[in-house]
């Protein structure tokens, strides 16, 4: 797993404007996608093969999707914070990415 350097450590979350309508946007940093794994592909019985396996990705700046082809569990980023529970990500496991809510629903 990358390291981080502590400086950069503490810009995990940055707000951002969007041009068109000044709306709040929450964006994951770099470094942070960089380490965050779906915990149900690197935990116990259930992880994936591979050196890496669990990577996501960050969708609509609010949901974290697990990139692996048989997994397709995905986590909301609530309030600033990604919400990594296994449960949260079974939730909407049968969601399409393009169907995700947002912001993501507070529960």
């Amino acid at each position: 797993m990358p390291s981080i350097d502590a400086p950069n450590h503490c810009a995990i979350l940055t707000e951002v404007d969007r041009p068109t309508n000044k709306e709040r946007v929450t964006v994951v940093s770099e470094d942070l996608l960089e380490i965050l794994r779906c915990p149900y592909c690197v935990s116990g019985e259930t992880r994936k093969p591979g050196d890496d396996p669990g990577r996501l990705v960050l969708e609509h700046d609010t949901w974290l999707v697990c990139q692996e082809s048989d997994c397709d569990r995905k986590y909301p980023i609530r309030d600033d914070i990604p919400v990594m529970l296994i449960e949260e990500g079974d939730k909407w496991a049968d969601t399409a990415v393009k169907d995700l809510p947002v912001p993501p629903p507070s529960e």
